[in-house]
């Protein structure tokens, strides 16, 4: 009897490590076609949007609806703000990364690198909230 318990508990144990294999080989390659496919050329941007809350260097952390995203900004990213003209237009303008500050509202273009990685491309400083 012992042995049959034995017996029966090596078969369970071998059934569920062969199907915990089979979900975390679905689940990776799921996920190795998704980061493939965000960084095809195919598909030419995907955009961040939210306030900025902090800025170390090149990476911005943009809030959102209570969730945060941490963006490297490459090296020569063009950047664009929202400028009031001398009649109070807004017109928009390149400007440094220096120009973004805490509180700034971006859309950030960000492009998925073969890493899986996040990297802005480009960024929009939004004028106020209510201003067109």
């Amino acid at each position: 009897m012992n042995k049959i318990l034995h017996s029966l508990l090596i078969i369970i144990l071998v059934v569920l490590a062969l199907a915990g294999g089979f979900v975390g080989g679905v689940y990776f390659t799921k996920q190795q076609y998704l980061k493939s496919l965000l960084n095809s050329s195919v598909i030419a941007s995907i955009f961040a949007y939210g306030e900025v809350v902090n800025i170390s260097g090149n990476v911005i952390t943009l809030r959102y609806n209570g969730e945060e995203l941490k963006i490297p900004i490459k090296d020569g990213a063009l950047i664009y703000a929202y400028v009031a003209d001398d009649s109070g237009e807004f017109i928009q303008q390149e400007v440094g990364l220096g120009q973004i500050k805490r509180g700034d509202r971006l859309n950030v273009d960000i492009s998925v690198l073969p890493a899986g990685d996040l990297q802005g491309e480009s960024i929009t400083i939004l004028p106020p909230a209510g201003v067109r």
